[in-house]
């Protein structure tokens, strides 16, 4: 759960709040937010390194789990408390420092935290039931998720800003700080120290050992088509679904920011009910025909949800939008359950081969990818918004131009993504 707000918890409240509200410029926005994610990127395969390293020499992760979930919690909590009535540069600018901080030490959280997960079992099949069991909790934060800026809306707190930093607290301390480092107290007892790899590995510097690490995974073929399938994916697919909000305000709903929150939560609580009923479908997909055929299945029918989005995001269809969920949930389901297993078989046929245990590696360029990909997404995004003619500061609707603009990237886009991912898997070898 802490995982999710990490990745995905800073702009739940950032759209709503200080680009609808506030009037933020949305491609000035996007960078304050993503260029310290580009930061935190490229720093990953350190990390990566030094959460193998002290896991050989220590047989734990614990520092790295503990410091990493207190920062992100903290710094996400200060993110709220900017004050409405500064400037938008000195806005962007605290945004800025206060993102960084958060990208930094949330990738130091998540990389090790992810190869507990690889080492739940050496069952290729029993590693991806144990992703879909974690991806119920992956589905209750996506239900929270969304809600957050309708609660925050709520009249208890007074205002819009008291609810926002009520609200943002409550994800810093309590989602990401607090239940980030319950894997340290409950999995105390079962990392050991790997006294067999430390005689294994030979004494060679850090920079050497990860540049070895590097080569040999940036060297695997199926690990590049998956990565370039998980770009695919959080880029191209990404960058058309942030189209779906504006749809929904200022489209369906003329620019009611209230009621275009209130049925954005609906579609949101429809993926995440979908997600549940889509879970035990995908692992006996898996079960039955692999994980390679069970992602061309999904893709195949991701392309037929993003034809019917045309239809669906049109003013007095918003019933319809659970229909959009039925469609298109299970291929972001996908991207948690089915891609990090195939990674983690690539990861274990790789420690088998070399005797070698580099998760770490694989993990940081797999959360390169992805997060690589959504920085480019919310950018493109940002930047579209202000060539299609987007005014986020405007009281009247957005011209009927824009809003076409915003259909044509919401269903081709997504379109376009599923087809270049299913091509991409087709040359997979696993």
């Amino acid at each position: 759960m802490s995982v999710f707000f990490m990745r995905n918890g800073i702009w739940v409240l950032a759209t709503p709040f200080f680009q609808m509200t506030l009037g933020v410029d949305p491609f000035l926005l996007s960078l304050s937010i993503t260029i310290p994610l580009f930061i935190a990127l490229f720093l990953g395969p350190f990390i990566g390194q030094l959460s193998d390293s002290m896991y050989r020499m220590r047989g734990t992760r614990d520092p790295l789990l503990i410091t990493a979930a207190l920062v992100c919690g903290i710094s996400y909590g200060l993110l709220w408390m900017i004050p409405s009535d500064l400037p938008q540069e000195k806005i962007l600018i605290y945004i800025f420092l206060l993102a960084l901080i958060f990208q930094l030490f949330s990738s130091v959280y998540i990389i090790p935290l992810t190869s507990l997960m690889y080492e739940v079992s050496d069952d290729s099949y029993q590693r991806t039931r144990t992703l879909g069991f974690i991806a119920y909790y992956n589905k209750v934060c996506s239900i929270l998720y969304h809600w957050a800026f309708p609660l925050a809306q709520l009249s208890l707190f007074g205002s819009l800003l008291l609810g926002v930093k009520v609200v943002g607290w409550f994800i810093g301390c309590v989602l990401i700080a607090l239940l980030g480092m319950f894997p340290v107290w409950l999995l105390k007892n079962s990392q050991v120290p790997l006294k067999q790899n430390i005689k294994a590995t030979p004494k060679v510097s850090r920079v050497r050992a990860l540049q070895a690490s590097l080569a040999c995974v940036f060297g695997n073929t199926n690990f590049g088509l998956l990565m370039l399938v998980v770009l695919c994916q959080t880029c191209i697919s990404g960058f058309s679904a942030s189209m779906d909000y504006y749809l929904i305000v200022y489209y369906m709903f003329g620019g009611d920011v209230v009621e275009g929150a209130f049925w954005k939560g609906i579609l949101s609580s429809s993926y995440s009910a979908m997600g549940f009923i889509a879970i035990p479908i995908i692992t006996l997909t898996v079960k039955r025909f692999g994980n390679k055929k069970t992602l061309e299945i999904v893709f195949l029918f991701t392309m037929l949800g993003g034809l019917c989005k045309w239809f669906i995001f049109t003013p007095g269809n918003e019933w319809l939008l659970p229909f959009d969920a039925v469609l298109s949930s299970s291929v972001w389901l996908s991207m948690f359950v089915i891609i990090p297993s195939m990674i983690a078989d690539l990861s274990e046929a790789n420690r088998k081969e070399t005797h070698l245990d580099r998760k770490g590696s694989f993990i940081s360029i797999h959360t390169l990818g992805g997060k690589l990909g959504s920085a480019i997404a919310v950018i493109c995004s940002g930047l579209a918004l202000n060539l299609i003619g987007f005014d986020a500061s405007s009281i009247t609707p957005q011209t009927p131009d824009t809003l076409l603009s915003m259909r044509v990237i919401l269903t081709f886009g997504t379109v376009l993504s599923s087809l270049t991912a299913f091509i991409l898997i087709k040359k997979i070898k696993i």
